[in-house]
């Protein structure tokens, strides 16, 4: 996957109870927020490629 024009809109740092049990075992996660003009898909069986834009039809 190949995204072109990238703006990195939040960013969240997470770090789950770990004092509880069934918790015991997560690590620290984090969400990101992107924003892109473009984003091109590739799958390399069958060598398929597909490209969507904002600013393109």
């Amino acid at each position: 996957m190949l995204l072109e024009g990238v703006t990195v809109i939040s960013f969240n740092p997470g770090m789950p109870n770990t004092k509880m049990s069934e918790m015991s075992g997560a690590n620290h996660t984090e969400m990101v927020s992107l924003m892109y003009e473009k984003i091109t898909h590739k799958y390399c069986d069958g060598n398929v490629q597909h490209s969507d834009s904002w600013n393109e039809r």
